[in-house]
């Protein structure tokens, strides 16, 4: 599906799977925004630029606090 159209086409091939970490904002739209690795591994596969790629397909909703969303802190 979408996911696998982001992995890294070396790894894909070679069958290796990897992760990565990422930390977002999140728009009271529920789309991330300002996203950065954290971490990710095998370093060095692009699983960091992967992860990237990736969460444009996420959606989340925005934590509440006293009812009202926050998009001041990332996730």
């Amino acid at each position: 599906g979408e996911l696998r159209s982001v992995h890294p086409p070396a790894a894909l091939r070679a069958g290796r799977s990897g992760e990565a970490v990422v930390s977002c904002y999140i728009r009271p739209d529920q789309y991330l925004d300002r996203c950065r690795v954290v971490g990710a591994r095998p370093a060095g596969e692009g699983f960091d630029e992967a992860g990237l790629m990736a969460a444009r397909f996420y959606r989340f909703q925005a934590p509440t606090r006293d009812g009202v969303a926050r998009t001041d802190q990332p996730v």
